[in-house]
């Protein structure tokens, strides 16, 4: 029998054992069908490469949580326009003397302090005290700082601070002190500070006070005319702001409160600052211009005066008078109820500096009589020094004459 025939039967007995139609499966629930051999690799491929993505994935992540910081989200970073000690008490020690013109103020004179008198005062004469203040700190950005070893006996430390004016002309204040740790357990500590702020012809007696506690540090500095005038001054941190409150004390009663909050956004400087003084109080929000070289303050104002609403905005720059020569502020004003108009203040800075230069030229005055009171007692000596010169000559030719009398040949008593 051939092999195809073999094959044959043999394929018969196979289909003869095998049933035409399918057995029916009765399960609860519907099963998938099983995928055939052929597509099985691939499925697997596939099942494979999406475990190693979701692991890539995990291990990403973890990674990522790692690295972050464990006490929960990072706080946006705050930038700060006073960075250290040195330049928060810097700008409390110029804040201080700029206020000390409310207390040096006069009914009948500008003196950069608020003017009390039958007019109504201005808004550029009411925002003086504090423009001065605000005007160095935002013209500098900051407070230039230099500090070493005081050349006084009785102090230890020495601070010089530079600002500058919108005209970039440099004042100098110069701080000797001390500083005194009175307290540091670890977690609190405090210091206290005393010494001298000088100004131009100026002198001020300072002190001040430095504590931290759980993290938050407040400043506390005062400048005095005398023990019952000064202005006190605190600093701290609030909801992220520098915030600084000044008071200015007269005869033991506070005439003044205001607080200064400091704000660096994108690099441009804004300074917001409430005040009461009397029976006036108000606001004022300060912003930096710097455009094309000049310089200017803008600052829009809400003010109470006895009742009485002003409002609206101004902006302030410094011109040299070609005349005179005098450094002046000048504001452009533009009241909400009014017309705009243009206000001028002297600077008194310069009546300071003319002040120190007339010292100074008494003092070269002074120097000069005393050189000519010297140089005529020198003359006087002189003169008795050769008067005496000539009588001591003239004895000596007197004697010189006596000995050749005395031995004269022939000569007989």
């Amino acid at each position: 029998m051939r092999t195809k025939d073999i094959k044959k039967i043999i394929r018969q007995e196979i289909e003869s054992h095998i049933s035409k139609t399918a057995p029916i499966i009765d399960f609860p629930f519907e099963k998938e069908v099983p995928l055939t051999k052929a597509h099985q690799p691939r499925v697997l491929t596939l099942k494979h490469s999406l475990n190693a993505v979701l692991a890539v994935m995990v291990l990403v992540l973890a990674i990522s949580f790692l690295f972050r910081n464990p006490t929960g989200p990072t706080p946006p970073v705050t930038t700060k326009l006073l960075n250290s000690d040195s330049e928060i008490v810097s700008f409390s020690a110029v804040s201080s003397v700029s206020l000390m013109s409310i207390l040096q103020q006069t009914d009948l004179q500008l003196s950069g302090g608020i003017q009390l008198n039958v007019n109504r005062p201005s808004a550029a004469d009411m925002v003086m005290p504090y423009l001065k203040s605000i005007e160095q700190l935002m013209s500098t950005e900051g407070m230039h700082v230099t500090e070493g070893l005081s050349s006084l006996p009785e102090y230890e430390a020495y601070m010089m601070f530079e600002t500058k004016n919108l005209l970039d002309q440099t004042t100098v204040y110069e701080m000797h002190y001390n500083m005194t740790l009175l307290e540091d357990d670890g977690e609190e500590s405090e210091y206290d500070l005393d010494g001298i702020l000088i100004r131009g012809i100026n002198t001020y007696e300072v002190s001040g006070r430095k504590e931290i506690e759980e993290g938050e540090e407040k400043v506390i500095f005062k400048a005095f005319l005398d023990e019952n005038n000064y202005v006190e001054s605190l600093y701290k941190i609030e909801e992220d702001e520098q915030t600084f409150r000044f008071k200015a004390v007269e005869n033991d009663i506070v005439i003044s409160e205001s607080k200064f909050d400091l704000e660096v956004d994108d690099d441009e400087i804004k300074v917001d600052l409430e005040f009461i003084e009397g029976d006036i109080e108000g606001s004022y929000v300060f912003e930096y211009k710097d455009e094309d070289g000049s310089k200017t303050i803008a600052i829009e104002y809400e003010i109470n005066v006895d009742g009485e609403e002003m409002s609206g905005e101004m902006s302030v720059s410094m011109v040299v008078d070609d005349i005179t020569g005098e450094v002046i502020y000048r504001f452009s004003i533009r009241p909400n109820d009014d017309d705009a108009f243009e206000y001028d203040i002297e600077d008194d800075d310069e009546d300071e500096e003319d002040e120190e230069d007339d010292d100074e030229d008494e003092e070269d005055e002074e120097d000069d009589e005393e050189e000519e009171d010297i140089d005529e007692e020198e003359t006087e000596k002189d003169q008795e020094d050769k008067e005496k010169e000539d009588e001591d000559e003239q004895e000596d030719e007197e004697q010189e004459d006596n000995d050749d009398l005395d031995h004269t040949p022939g000569k007989d008593f």
